[in-house]
Formats: structure tokens, C-alpha cells, sequence
């Protein structure tokens, strides 16, 4: 069947011949009783210089549109599938009675897909006419109506992207044909491959499309630990970022434990569900605080032993034990511990394992998800000369880290993220802006703050740390609350000035730790004498929580006199606080 048509405005007409090879409808269409009402406009191709934008309009944001623009590049005016809308500058009657060539039409709605055209140097621009939005009161109205229009969901999003790439479309092509980053494009395409309960989680969720595709990852997980990611994303722009971090760490590590657990197994070693205490110590006993005829015992030495245990905890620590010690030949070489841990003992030590977690998740996040893209704008972040002044005022050597080997790994980590640099390249341009200098020159006093802070930094009073971390807060980023524990110290200081956290009860743990840490805390013994664990018999991060596990022998009201003193001392050059280090007051 051919079918001819007439241009817009005249009277159309259809020529039909008989297809001898055409299906015959099985059903018979039938005009409606009543006509169609007609159209309000005309559908034109305009001249890009016949259109200009609404200088009222109350979205001040629009610009082009990177995936409609290289569509248009590609294939000219039909790249643009939908038609931007425009209205006569000129009264209704009289636009209707001039001629379209002769008029310009302000853009009602479509004004990124004008830009686009613009950036794609397109002579043309398909558009919808509308005669009864002609007025400014009318166009007004119209763009107030688009507020309202409600964008398709992230889920929705993903489903689309899925669609595209079935019916063969890569990934790159989808991300230039519709506009999303390419992180974007395989984030939707992973959303479409959740399992139904989280794909109906993540629906009444507000996730967006990065987010979401890292729930895919931990949907094989406990229930917990998805409903603490997608709460986390409520809480603040960066809450989120620390909860992944921090849940990969835990799952990391119940990881490590399970396939040490398996290798201990297998080699015949018989493990300790319990950790025993010093109640047991009559019937078994640590390596460490037993001899035997040619020495102290070694783990080494006594792997041999009938009576060898080893107790492996849930944060991958191990403890070697013997039992039934006096049986197998051996002497005790200490005393016998005098008793248990307080309560208040228990509860300082869980709260140190779990803020050391928090701090663990929360340095990564801060560094590529705030300080990278603040450090990578065109716009000097806020106050920075200021806080470069107060930064070699209070602390002159706080550039020295910058030197070291971490500080050039983390200025790079910062300035470059996912890039190697070759040792000596050159960090400083010749011919950059004012306000590049002044960035690069931001980025060496962070890299040199980055470097020392650790995962026990909370721990630790240091104005430098502090100092930098409250800028931060200034300029936009949220922080845990074990990071505003560091700023919290040094509260009288100028940067910061703004809004705080609540804070916490001195008891109150900053995130989640884990059930078994908590049981295994119950059967911890108060350590006697040299009953430390033998080398490479636990990780460096558990040794790290033993050494800091003493509290200052000071009184409550000796900690307030220091705490007074010194955020109410005078700064001098004989005293900047740089890194006087004083444990913080729990």
C-alpha cells in the first residue's frame, strides 16, 4: 500500500492500489460518532535562528544534553526523537496570519534539547507549534506545569538500559544514545539483574543508580546488612559510601577468617569455640606463659603437642593455647592472671574495636568521595586562603609529611585517583590558572594531613587533624561521628564554627559491631605480664587495638583541667598543637 501526503495547513489526500499481497484485516476499523478536536498548533521544522530561549524561564540550569547532541552530529535533525515546543512572540491572531518563516517562536519546553542542537551546529530543530500559548502569562503557567512532570524512576531507568542492550546495543553506544555516564549504563544493567526481593527493596527505596548497583553485591548477604546500606542512604550525601566500605571490610574479613579457619582445620589443628579465661587456667594455658625443659615455649615448638589449641576470633586474630599443659610436661613461667575485666573495661574496649572499624570505613570515603572531586574543580573550595594561613600558623612543619613516600602515594591518591604516576613527574604545571595554583597548593597540605590519619586517629587529640577535617565540613562534607569525635576536640577553633553532631554518650559506639566480638568480649581476661601474642600470631590490626587499650591514669577532673587548658591557651610559636598528642576523654 502507498500512501502519499500533503504538506501541513493543505487538504491531504491518499491514493490507495490494490495489494494483491496483503493480509486481509481480520476486523473492520469504524470512525467515531464524534470528530477529533484540532490540533492547538503545527508540527514545523524551524531555523535554529527563528527560536530563541524564555530569559523568564524558571529552570536557570539547562545546557546541552551530551548524548542528544551526538546524536544530532550523527544523523542531522532526525537525532532529535522528540520535537521541542514553542510559542509565537507576537499576538495569537496575528501569528496565525503570518507566516511561520517570518516569526520568532520563544521555546516553551525542550530548551536542553535547543542547546544540544546549538552544540551540534544544526541549521534546524524540529518543533511543536502552539498558537494558545502565545503570551507570556500562558508560557509562564505551561513552565510551571512542567514542574510537575515526574521522571522515571531509577528501577525504570534500569529496565530501559536493559532493554537497549538486548537488543544488542553495547554499552557505549547506549551511553551515547541516551546521555548517562558509562558507570551509569552498567550500573542500570546490573540494577535489572537483582534477584525479585531486592529488585522490590530497591523499588520503594530512593536509591539512585550507583547505589543500587552496589546492593547487587551484597544481596547474598544478611537481610541487616542491606537494610543498614539503604538507611545509611537517607542520613547524609556520604553515609552511604562509609556503610559500603565498612561492610566490605567485615565481609572481608569474615572472609580471611573462614579460609583460615579451613587451612587450620586441615592441618589437623583442633580449634576453641570459646576463649578461655583465667578461671581455666589450670587445665589450659597460652603458649606464651608456659616453658618446658629447654626454654619458654614457642607456637613453632608446640605445634606438636597433643594438648595444642588455637581459638581464632571473628576479627582474625589467633590465640595459642595448650591443654592439659601439666600432663604434656610443662610450666607455668607467670603468675596467674588475678581476675576479669570490668564491665566498664568491656564496654571502652568495644567501643574502641567498633570506632576503629568506623574510622577504617570512613578515611577511604572521605578521600575519594569528597576530597578528590573537591580537589578536582575549577573553583577554589571556600576560605582557602584563610585556612592555608591558619594551617602554617598552627602547625609549620605540617608540609614535612608531604615529603615522605605516603605523602606523594597520597597526594596522588587524591589529585590523580586511579592513575599511576611515574616517581618525579611533574606535579605543577607550567601554565595553569591562579586558582589551579591555589588548588595544587590545597591538595599538598591535605595529602600531608591524609597521610597521618589512621584508623585510630580518633583516639588522638591533634589540632592539625582537626583543623583540617572541620575545613572540610565547611566546604560541604558530612562527617561520621567518629570523625566529629576528632573535631569535637578542639572545638573552640575557628573552622569549626558550623553545625555539629549530636554527641555521643561516652558509652555509645558509632556503628555496628558485629554479635560474635561482642561474646568473645565477655570471656577476656585482664592481661598479666608478658602474655602477648607471639609474632605473626595476629594481625597487625588487633595488636594495634591491644597497645591503646590502657587508660590515662588521670581523674575526671584532671582530664577537664587539661581539656580546659588547652582550648583556651593562647597560640604561640612555642605551642601551635600540632601534635601534642593527649588521649581524647572517653
Amino acid at each position: 500500500m502507498t500512501i502519499t501526503a500533503e504538506p501541513i495547513g493543505t487538504e491531504q489526500t491518499t491514493t490507495e492500489q490494490p495489494d494483491t499481497t496483503a493480509p486481509v484485516a481480520s476486523a473492520t476499523l469504524t470512525a467515531p460518532d464524534t470528530a477529533a478536536p484540532a490540533l492547538p498548533g503545527a508540527y514545523k521544522m524551524l531555523a535554529m535562528a527563528q527560536v530563541i530561549v524564555n530569559e523568564n524561564n524558571i529552570r536557570d540550569d539547562a545546557a546541552a544534553i551530551p548524548g542528544i547532541t551526538q546524536n544530532l552530529i550523527e544523523d542531522g535533525t532526525d537525532g532529535l526523537i522528540q520535537p521541542i515546543t514553542v510559542a509565537p512572540t507576537i499576538e495569537r491572531a496575528l501569528a496565525e496570519s503570518t507566516p511561520i518563516e517570518e516569526q520568532i517562536f520563544v521555546i516553551v519546553e525542550g530548551e536542553q534539547r535547543y542547546w544540544s542542537a546549538q552544540e551540534a551546529a544544526q541549521e534546524f530543530i524540529q518543533a511543536i507549534i502552539r498558537w494558545d500559548y502565545a503570551g507570556k502569562r500562558a508560557q509562564r503557567i505551561v513552565m510551571l506545569r512542567q514542574v510537575h512532570r515526574k521522571d522515571p524512576t531509577s528501577a525504570q531507568q534500569a529496565r530501559g538500559i536493559e532493554q537497549l542492550a538486548l537488543d544488542g546495543m553495547s554499552e557505549a553506544d547506549i551511553a551515547t544514545a541516551t546521555g548517562f555516564q558509562i558507570e551509569e549504563v552498567r550500573a542500570g544493567r546490573a540494577v535489572a539483574a537483582l534477584d525479585p526481593a531486592m529488585a522490590d527493596l530497591v523499588r520503594k527505596s530512593d536509591l539512585n543508580l550507583i547505589q543500587q548497583a552496589m546492593l547487587k553485591e551484597f544481596q547474598q548477604e544478611d537481610d541487616r546488612v542491606v537494610k543498614r546500606l539503604v538507611d545509611a542512604a537517607t542520613q547524609s550525601p556520604h553515609a552511604f559510601a562509609r556503610t559500603v566500605e565498612y561492610e566490605r571490610n567485615e565481609r572481608a574479613t569474615r572472609q580471611k577468617v573462614a579460609a583460615r579457619r579451613t587451612e587450620l582445620t586441615a592441618a589437623g589443628i583442633t580449634l576453641l569455640t570459646v576463649r578461655p579465661s583465667y578461671y581455666d587456667s589450670k587445665e589450659i594455658r597460652p603458649v606464651t606463659e608456659l616453658r618446658n625443659a629447654d626454654g619458654p615455649l614457642t607456637v613453632e615448638s608446640h605445634t606438636s603437642c597433643p594438648g595444642y589449641r588455637v581459638f581464632l576470633s571473628s576479627t582474625g586474630s589467633e590465640s595459642h593455647y595448650c591443654t592439659g599443659w601439666r600432663g604434656h610436661g610443662h610450666k607455668a613461667i607467670t603468675a596467674a592472671r588475678t581476675g576479669t575485666m570490668s564491665e566498664q573495661e568491656k564496654a571502652d574496649r568495644k567501643r574502641t574495636i567498633a570506632n576503629n572499624k568506623a574510622m577504617e570505613a570512613a578515611n577511604p570515603v572521605r578521600r575519594s568521595e569528597f576530597i578528590a572531586p573537591l580537589l578536582a574543580g575549577k573553583n577554589v573550595p571556600k576560605d582557602t586562603a584563610q585556612f592555608l594561613a591558619e594551617i602554617h600558623d598552627r602547625d609549620p612543619g605540617a608540609l614535612g609529611a608531604r615529603a615522605s613516600q605516603e605523602g606523594r602515594a597520597m597526594f596522588d591518591e587524591l589529585v590523580h585517583p586511579g592513575k599511576r604516576r611515574k616517581p618525579g613527574s611533574r606535579n605543577v604545571p607550567a601554565r595553569i590558572s591562579e586558582a589551579r595554583y591555589q588548588i595544587l597548593t590545597l591538595a599538598s597540605v591535605a595529602a600531608a594531613i591524609e597521610c597521618r590519619i589512621t584508623r585510630e586517629s580518633w583516639r588522638i587529640s591533634n589540632a592539625t587533624v582537626a583543623l583540617w577535617l572541620s575545613f572540610c565540613v565547611h566546604n560541604g562534607y558530612d562527617p561520621d561521628e567518629v570523625e566529629q569525635i576528632i573535631i569535637d576536640a578542639h572545638h573552640a577553633m575557628a573552622w569549626n564554627s558550623g553545625p555539629r553532631r549530636r554527641k555521643r554518650p561516652a558509652t555509645e559506639t558509632v556503628t555496628h559491631l558485629d554479635p560474635t566480638d561482642a561474646a568473645e568480649l565477655t570471656d577476656l581476661a585482664e592481661p598479666v605480664g608478658d602474655q602477648t601474642e607471639p609474632d605473626g600470631s595476629a594481625d597487625d590490626s588487633t595488636a594495634a587495638e591491644t597497645q591503646n587499650d590502657a587508660e590515662p591514669a588521670t581523674t575526671v577532673a584532671e582530664e577537664l583541667a587539661e581539656l580546659t587548658l588547652l582550648v583556651t591557651a593562647p597560640q604561640s610559636h612555642k605551642d601551635d598543637g600540632s601534635d601534642q598528642a593527649a588521649p581524647l576523654a572517653a
